[in-house]
């Protein structure tokens, strides 16, 4: 039995969403039979499918021939370069999605604050475990040792390190310091 090219073109033509398999059942004919036809005429030989898809970033609804999960190139970059406020600063600033959730599971300040910069992280650890958190740990103005007992000592008597290091309870290393520099 032969088909009219024409009938098979029409058929494509009308329903673009017909399967191969539609179209040759209709002409009682293989689907391969069908591909033939149409490929010489330079038609489609994959069915046409529409499908109504939602943006994961702005939940608008669109159609696409292919499966996508944003509606345009913009909303792709912005799901996966979300906007951020610096806990610090409060600037706002982008972040890949794949360090944010890389950065807040393997570091110990989850869910704590997320940083524009190396400067502003440093910031926030110094106000927050630094000596403005813990002010017993603030250096003290004055010295360990008294550096001037030691020199006046050494005037006086012509000591050595190791006997006035031995009188002042200091050690040998820290007097011996004290006086190379003088």
């Amino acid at each position: 039995m032969t088909i009219p090219r024409g009938a098979v073109e029409q058929a494509r033509m009308k329903n673009p969403c017909a399967t191969l398999e539609q179209i040759g059942q209709k002409f009682g004919v293989s689907r391969e039979r069908i591909r033939q036809i149409l490929q010489r005429a330079n038609l489609p030989t994959r069915r046409f499918v529409q499908h109504n898809f939602i943006c994961l970033q702005c939940g608008k609804e669109f159609t696409c021939k292919w499966p996508r999960r944003f509606c345009s190139p913009e909303c792709s970059r912005r799901y996966h370069n979300p906007s951020l406020v610096c806990s610090e600063c409060g600037i706002l600033f982008e972040r890949r999605l794949k360090t944010i959730l890389h950065n807040n599971g393997a570091r110990g300040y989850k869910g704590r604050g997320m940083w524009c910069s190396k400067q502003c992280f440093g910031k926030w650890l110094g106000n927050n475990y630094g000596f403005s958190a813990h002010p017993e740990n603030i250096p003290r103005g004055s010295r360990k040792w008294d550096r001037t007992s030691i020199l006046h000592l050494r005037l006086d008597t012509g000591w050595g390190a190791p006997r006035i290091s031995r009188v002042l309870g200091i050690p040998q290393a820290t007097v011996g310091l004290y006086l190379k520099r003088n």
